[in-house]
Formats: C-alpha cells, structure tokens, sequence
C-alpha cells in the first residue's frame, strides 16, 4: 500500500484525478490521463529478491482490458465498485 499512498499523493499534486484500487491481494492507482488507466508502480519496481536486473511496464498505464488480459491474480477487483472505469 505504501507505493500506492505515495503516487497518489504525488499525482494529485499535480491536480491530476486519482484514486487507489483495492483488490483481494494488493492495491494500485487508476489514474485519469488521457482516461482512467491502470498504474501499479510496485509490479514495475525493479528490485527483486534474485538480485536480477529487470525492468517491466505490464502495469505502467494501461486499460482494464488490458489489466484482466495479463492475468495476475493480484490485480483481481470488483469491477462495480469503480464505475469510473470501463473495460476499453
């Protein structure tokens, strides 16, 4: 939750409309740039337990369409509760 607190804090200062999404496993932002998209900057933080340098964007702005379509589990939600979204 604490990624997510943070780029909520920083993307409202910048008066862009935000808020954070609460799944079964984990929580992330849906931010309205150019539309609601899908922001999750833990999935895309590139520490990782082996050591291994890796750097991902599955996460970085995208559609729901594209959020169910990766298939993590983690990012299961219920979609009624967030009528800003569509699935586009």
């Amino acid at each position: 939750g604490g990624y997510s607190d943070l780029m909520s804090i920083y993307i409202h200062s910048l008066g862009i409309k935000n808020f954070r999404i609460s799944g079964s496993k984990h929580v992330w932002n849906l931010v309205n740039i150019d539309g609601w998209k899908h922001l999750d900057v833990t999935w895309d933080d590139p520490v990782t337990y082996s050591g291994a340098n890796l750097l991902e964007y599955d996460y970085f702005l995208i559609n729901t369409v594209k959020l169910i379509s990766n298939g993590r589990s983690e990012h299961n939600f219920d979609h009624t509760v967030y009528s800003e979204m569509k699935m586009s």
